[in-house]
């Protein structure tokens, strides 16, 4: 991509110079995409045993009850199938961006967020269990997705970090991110409170309570739906 991009502006200096920016800059992408899961999966390890002894802890202090220690996404990260998803998902989201600046659909390229596709890949390991190929198709709308609401959200993001005195990369206009700032919660309450203030705060509180409600309703048909166990006697 680098070298398409000198070709694509030759002004900028000698091919030779910079390729050997552009190679050195590639390595160290992937030194951080290597490294970075395997980080956090080693420190996401060491929370198990901690999240076990506490579980154990409280059903010890309150017998009959059933308690769950909710822990990070990330603990997921060390997946066989969730690392696999995330190499084959970096050169289909650099298509995509690529495809979708095309059409119109993104402004967004990703670079550091390459390395945070196993963060946002983690679940989908569970839902699909392991299956790679089904995680690629669900990663592929996932990243679709996360580019159109990462460009339609990116001058607020842009505004927010100028505001914080974030040091801006050199000849970016804007920055944004496919993976935290790319959240379909947060557009869509950012989007209701745009469009119609605090009315549409209000709207959109009723619209995830009548989510939650017929959650609690049909609690296992959900569950099921998101790839958990049937319960025993089959009924849903």
């Amino acid at each position: 991509l680098g070298c398409l991009a000198w070709l694509g502006d030759t002004s900028v200096g000698n091919f030779g110079t910079q390729l050997q920016k552009i190679l050195g800059l590639g390595i160290n992408l992937g030194a951080v995409m290597l490294l970075m899961p395997r980080m956090v999966a080693i420190l996401m390890e060491g929370l198990i045993p901690i999240s076990e002894s506490a579980r154990e802890f409280m059903q010890r202090r309150f017998k009959g009850g059933e308690f769950y220690i909710g822990l990070d996404s990330a603990i997921l990260i060390g997946h066989p199938a969730a690392i696999a998803t995330a190499l084959l998902l970096v050169p289909i989201t650099i298509l995509l961006a690529i495809a979708m600046s095309a059409l119109h659909l993104n402004h967004v390229l990703p670079f550091g967020d390459l390395a945070t596709i196993p963060f946002m890949v983690a679940m989908i390991a569970p839902i699909t269990r392991g299956n790679i190929v089904r995680g690629v198709i669900i990663g592929t709308v996932v990243i679709f997705i996360g580019l159109m609401i990462a460009t339609g959200i990116a001058p607020l993001q842009t505004s927010a970090a100028i505001d914080a005195q974030f040091t801006m990369p050199e000849n970016a206009t804007q920055i944004s991110s496919i993976c935290d700032g790319a959240n379909p919660l947060t557009w869509l309450l950012l989007t209701f409170g745009k469009l119609a203030g605090w009315i549409g705060w209000g709207i959109a509180v009723i619209i995830f309570g009548v989510i939650l409600y017929l959650y609690k309703q049909h609690e296992s048909a959900w569950e099921i739906a998101a790839g958990g166990p049937k319960p025993e006697g089959g009924e849903v």
